[in-house]
C-alpha cells in the first residue's frame, strides 16, 4: 500500500515538473515567433510611417515643418502604443504573436493609403481656409434668398 502511494507521489511531482518545464518551453517558442515576426514589422512599419508622414507634410501647406511634423509624431505614438499593447498580448499568449506583431501595421496601414491619395490628388485635407469656405457656403444655402 505504501509502495503504491510513494509511487503516486512521484508521478504527480513528475506531471508538476513536467507541466512547469511545458509553460516554460511554451513562453520561450512564443518569444521567437515574436523575434521572428519581428524582423519584418519592423521593416514594414518604416515603410508604413513613411507613407503616413510623407503625405502629411505635402496635405499641410500651412505651419511650415513643425504641424506636419507633430501630426506625424502623434501617429507614431498611436502606432507604438498598439504596437506595444498587441506584443504584451501575445507574450502572455493571449493572443497569437504573428497577430500580435501585425495588429499595428494593420490598423494603420489604411490611414497610411489614405493619406497617400489625399497627396497624391493634392486634397486639402487639413486646409483650415478649404474647411471655412465651404462650411459658409453651407451656410449661405441654407438661408432664404429673402434677405438679399
Amino acid at each position: 500500500m505504501q509502495n503504491g502511494f510513494d509511487q503516486a507521489e512521484t508521478i504527480k511531482q513528475v506531471v508538476n515538473n513536467r507541466i512547469l518545464e511545458h509553460s516554460v518551453r511554451e513562453k520561450e517558442i512564443i518569444k521567437a515567433r515574436i523575434e521572428y515576426q519581428r524582423k519584418y514589422t519592423l521593416a514594414v512599419s518604416c515603410l508604413l510611417l513613411f507613407f503616413i508622414g510623407a503625405p502629411l507634410g505635402a496635405i499641410i501647406r500651412k505651419g511650415g515643418l513643425g504641424l506636419p511634423v507633430v501630426i506625424a509624431v502623434v501617429f507614431f505614438l498611436i502606432y507604438h502604443i498598439i504596437s506595444t499593447v498587441a506584443e504584451k498580448s501575445a507574450k502572455e499568449g493571449s493572443l497569437d504573436p504573428i497577430f500580435g506583431m501585425w495588429t499595428a501595421i494593420l490598423i494603420l496601414t489604411p490611414l497610411g493609403i489614405f493619406l497617400t491619395y489625399k497627396a497624391t490628388v493634392d486634397s486639402a485635407l487639413f486646409d483650415i481656409d478649404y474647411y471655412k469656405q465651404l462650411l459658409t457656403n453651407l451656410f449661405k444655402r441654407k438661408n432664404p434668398k429673402s434677405l438679399d
